[in-house]
């Protein structure tokens, strides 16, 4: 009953946790419900001096979630989060892991190949614990409303990616536009969300400069099939139209935030611009 000996022993389980990755055994699993079976060292909790569940969530496993996180172990990080029921966290995380997917992916390679699975795809783990939480009305009043908006709205992006991938042109159109993060509808908003730019989620704004590309590149093919039709008339002149218009207002958008993009987005904006 040593309070140093208490201590040591805490970090000596940690340890274990960490050096073993043997999580479901040592600290237990989450249920599809979102409810957590105890591992065998929780099991063994009043020889560890731990009066209670959340004492011993904070003391052995969050430090667990901690380490592995400063260490750099993402997806481990991620499942002791998950363990130590911080889901605003696992939550924050996850953003991150699609953000990061999503921004670092060049647009003509998929974002899901065959290999994928539910432990190491951003898209996946997202959907399956989005899926969990937001039926789970105890476990959503924990998250962050702006995490939850954020999560879904990278999901929505994902689906965005996908439709694009398949040439499907006026379907990523309608998709992006429901995303609402780019202006579609005129100058004034243009230049509205070029102001609130820097104010913007960074999950989100790292895939400006992508999201701004597909746009343009979707006006780019959707006018030059347009163009190849033989008929003329006053619907498809009216379709133009407004695709340019949608350009025209992206293209100022882009204008006042383009010192804040990698440089070659804006050049090549500006290219596709040219090509209409």
């Amino acid at each position: 009953n040593n309070p140093q000996q208490i201590k040591l022993c805490h970090e000596a389980l940690t340890e274990l946790v960490l050096e073993t990755k043997e999580f479901t055994i040592l600290l237990g699993k989450v249920n599809r419900d979102g409810t957590r079976i105890p591992g065998i060292i929780e099991e063994r909790r009043p020889l560890l001096y731990l009066s209670d569940e959340s004492e011993f969530l904070h003391t052995i496993t969050e430090q667990a979630a901690r380490r592995a996180d400063e260490d750099g172990r993402v997806h481990d990080s991620l499942l002791l989060y998950q363990l130590s029921e911080e889901y605003n966290i696992v939550i924050t995380i996850v953003n991150g892991m699609l953000s990061d997917l999503l921004s670092n992916t060049d647009l003509d390679q998929p974002l899901l190949t065959i290999d994928d699975n539910s432990e190491t795809s951003p898209i996946l783990i997202a959907k399956k614990l989005v899926s969990i939480y937001m039926d789970n009305l105890e476990i959503s009043k924990r998250i962050h409303t702006k995490n939850k908006e954020t999560c879904i709205l990278l999901l929505k992006l994902t689906d965005a990616r996908k439709t694009y991938h398949a040439h499907q042109w006026q379907n990523t159109l309608a998709q992006i536009e429901e995303l609402d993060i780019i202006p579609f509808s005129d100058e004034i908003s243009a230049r509205k969300r070029a102001q609130e730019f820097t104010s913007m989620n960074e999950n989100i704004m790292k895939n400006i400069p992508n999201l701004l590309i597909m746009t343009m590149s979707c006006i780019y093919n959707l006018i030059g099939d347009l163009s190849k039709s033989e008929y003329r008339s006053a619907t498809k002149d009216q379709q133009v139209a407004a695709l340019k218009n949608i350009s025209r207002n992206c293209m100022i958008y882009a204008g006042m935030i383009q010192y804040k993009m990698p440089r070659e987005t804006y050049s090549t904006l500006i290219k596709l611009d040219i090509g209409m």
